[in-house]
């Protein structure tokens, strides 16, 4: 779980960085009481499913590309993960988390708090690098922080 101690150091570096305030508290609410093992599990998880990972091919399929970040977990978590990129491509928390109840893994996701947690350390990595990342990306990384804060609220609503 390589991707989820990265996400949890980059989270710890923020939260040891803005100790308080609307944003920060809500993540730290979210994540609290979380476990890395709430993620486990044997099945190969991309984690990093995005519109530049996602390739249509002539036959219509869609296929994952770019595995660099691949490793093994729970069955769901990759359809979580696609919950914020669909609120970034303009959905709202709701509609994104109705589209992505199409996907049978979906419904095989814990309760509400560890997908919180997962999205709150999700949206973190992103604020991190929003701010401390490549000059070039800190935009879009922003952008993303943003539909990821949106979630977050509605899950902790």
């Amino acid at each position: 779980m390589q991707n989820i101690a990265t996400l949890r150091d980059k989270a710890a570096a923020l939260l040891g960085k803005h100790p308080g305030g609307h944003r920060w508290d809500m993540y730290n609410a979210a994540i609290n009481g979380f476990e890395d093992n709430d993620l486990a599990g044997g099945r190969l998880v991309h984690y990093d499913l995005n519109p530049g990972n996602l390739k249509v091919s002539a036959d219509g399929q869609v296929l994952a590309v770019d595995w660099s970040f691949a490793g093994s977990g729970a069955p769901w978590i990759d359809a979580v993960l696609l919950v914020p990129r669909l609120i970034e491509a303009g959905h709202s928390p709701g509609s994104a988390e109705q589209l992505i109840s199409q996907i049978r893994s979906w419904h095989a996701a814990p309760p509400g708090a560890v997908i919180a947690a997962l999205g709150a350390l999700w949206t973190m990595f992103r604020e991190y690098k929003a701010l401390h990342g490549p000059m070039n990306e800190r935009a879009f990384r922003a952008q993303a922080a943003m539909a990821g804060r949106a979630w977050i609220a509605h899950r902790m609503n």
